[in-house]
């Protein structure tokens, strides 16, 4: 969208059959890469080699899926260079960057589970802090107690119920912050804004994405305690991360309103 006067000069330029060809080929790829991992057996494939390689469930399990994200967006890389050449990764970033961080997070949370990743396990005990707080503020008993596995334990109570987890360091919104911070400077880049603005704006964002996160974890123990492990555990593995996500999109339309209405 911010590069839409690009694209539009694009279609310009002069594209041969080989050029479409190859195009063709990286467009249908990513749909026989569904069908030969999911239903043809290189997943599974791969997950014998992980746990044959000493890899452990569920680690083994979600390298396939690592794996997948390395694919498209390579593939994703392919059908830009075709059809824009170098200048379509220049001015098409997010997409492609997005993809390559997402898998590069699954990755290292496979080689290091368990939290045992020093860098990011850093930051998790002040994300645990600040999700019990919130669970405090809704009328939940809360205990931060000692590390299990390399990872802080949580555990939150009412008249409902309890819950405890362990929270490492990719459930306590680093991968969030990461996906964020690359949108949002490459976002900023070619908005003309000075630079302390910038630095504002960036700054901003990250404590509200860094607080959206902590609302997430805080979730999962309500709907643990209110509607079961199933439900928190549906809604750790698919529906969480749509906070952050959600709230990086309406950022960035909230910055371009702004920019609009001056």
């Amino acid at each position: 969208m911010l590069n839409w006067d690009f694209l539009k000069i694009s279609k310009k330029v002069k594209v041969n059959n080989i050029q479409r060809g190859i195009s063709a080929v990286f467009l249908l790829s990513p749909i026989l890469y569904v069908i030969v991992s999911n239903y043809l057996g290189l997943n599974s494939q791969i997950r014998v080699w992980a746990i044959q390689s000493g890899w452990k469930d569920p680690w083994a399990t979600s390298l396939p899926i690592s794996i997948e994200y390395f694919v498209f967006a390579v593939l994703y890389s392919g059908v830009i260079l075709t059809m824009h050449r170098n200048k379509g990764l220049r001015n098409m970033p997010i997409s492609t960057i997005f993809l390559f961080i997402v898998g590069s997070i699954f990755v290292v949370d496979n080689i290091f589970p368990y939290g045992y990743f020093s860098l990011f396990q850093f930051f998790v005990p002040a994300t645990v802090f600040v999700s019990a707080k919130v669970l405090n503020l809704m009328g939940y008993q809360t205990v931060m107690k000692n590390e299990s596995l390399g990872t802080p334990v949580l555990k939150a109570e009412n008249f409902a119920g309890t819950a405890e987890f362990g929270i490492a360091w990719p459930c306590s919104g680093i991968d969030s912050l990461i996906i964020y911070s690359v949108i949002i400077l490459l976002f900023l880049k070619n908005m003309g804004i000075p630079i302390k603005k910038r630095i504002i704006i960036f700054g901003i964002g990250g404590l509200v994405t860094y607080f959206i996160n902590s609302l997430r974890i805080a979730t999962i123990f309500v709907l643990a305690i209110n509607n079961g492990e199933t439900a928190a555990i549906r809604f750790h593995d698919y529906y969480g991360h749509l906070y952050s996500m959600a709230w990086t999109l309406s950022y960035l339309v909230l910055i371009v309103i702004k920019r609009f209405l001056k």
